[in-house]
């Protein structure tokens, strides 16, 4: 999500009013610390103009280390 939304040169905040979440929650789910439902998912790939399933896409399993 991080990754599109500065591809798209978007602040958190913009994304965050448009999917209706506050600021700081939406700050939480980027950075992994906070669970999202998957009508959430969907809020969010709305508001940065993507598929869905663009945000279920990794560019390989190392990825998923960095997260940690």
């Amino acid at each position: 999500m991080r990754h599109m939304r500065i591809q798209k040169n978007l602040k958190q905040k913009f994304v965050a009013d448009r999917c209706g979440f506050t600021h700081s929650g939406y700050n939480l789910m980027e950075k992994g610390q906070r669970n999202v439902t998957l009508f959430s998912l969907y809020k969010i790939a709305k508001a940065l103009d993507e598929p869905i399933e663009h945000l279920f896409k990794f560019s390989g399993i190392e990825e998923l280390d960095k997260i940690r």
